[in-house]
């Protein structure tokens, strides 16, 4: 959801970005989430047997601080045509957003004998290029596959709305917050890669549909990779590149797993 809120504010309200209390992100996750509001189901009591959350102060403050095409268009007429970037950012971004797809989509995977093996696919994610053109509310926004160019055949249009409830649903913790029904356009054929050699073709009308999510760290808590994969090709090599990974607290990990479970007396 964070990702979501930098993506636009970045391009399209630098300036809210210069104050370290005064910007969307801690008006969204401090000022404005409050867990009296959460809890209150006063309006629809019938939203309470879903979760134990109210998911509409969260829907409230993305459609706040995440605006439509529409509203975009409206605050650049109000400021003479002017939405300036942050200084500190390219007029394009790649947004990766982490997905759990709790209806699963079905394929086939082929075997090496060319027999059919079914397999549903859970893990799930919405990827996509965030374009600024102009001074103001301009943008090209296309879903995309990860590790494939925007000029491919396997990238869309998408909208600042499709963002927002990718973003929510990422956010939507179990039992917490209420499943998320969306529904997805479906990309081109999935190519098998080099460097995923298990992975099929499959059709495009596998993956198109309407789907029920929840969040997206049930299969996908950390997502680096996806990180790494949105920024390969770019202009920076990788051996100068950094990657931030925000976290509560550090993780401890042995550095090979696999050598606990070896006998000492073998090492």
């Amino acid at each position: 959801m964070t990702a979501c809120l930098l993506a636009q504010n970045l391009l399209y309200n630098g300036d809210s970005l210069t104050k370290a209390y005064e910007n969307p992100l801690y008006d969204a996750w401090v000022k404005e989430v409050d867990i009296v509001k959460l809890l209150d189901f006063s309006f629809n009591e019938d939203d309470q047997k879903k979760s134990l959350l109210n998911i509409k102060v969260v829907e409230d403050i993305a459609e706040k601080h995440l605006l439509s095409k529409i509203d975009l268009e409206q605050k650049s007429d109000k400021n003479q045509g002017k939405l300036p970037k942050h200084p500190a950012v390219n007029s394009e971004i790649q947004v990766g957003i982490t997905m759990s797809n709790l209806s699963g989509f079905s394929y086939n995977i082929k075997t090496q004998n060319q027999q059919d093996f079914g397999y549903t696919r859970y893990k799930d994610q919405f990827i996509c290029s965030v374009k600024k053109i102009g001074d103001g509310a301009g943008s090209e926004l296309r879903e995309k596959q990860l590790g494939k160019d925007d000029s491919s055949s396997d990238s869309q249009p998408t909208t600042w709305s499709d963002i927002r409830n990718a973003g929510i649903s990422s956010g939507a913790f179990p039992l917490a917050f209420p499943l998320r029904d969306i529904s997805r356009k479906g990309l081109g054929k999935f190519k098998q890669r080099d460097s995923d050699i298990r992975r099929a073709d499959f059709p495009n009308s596998i993956y198109q549909g309407r789907f029920l999510y929840t969040d997206g760290g049930v299969f996908e808590n950390e997502p680096v990779g996806m990180a790494k994969a949105l920024a390969s090709g770019t202009a920076v090599d990788d051996i100068s590149r950094y990657y931030l990974l925000i976290k509560p607290g550090p993780r401890e990990t042995a550095e090979d797993p696999f050598l606990e479970k070896i006998p000492k007396y073998i090492c």
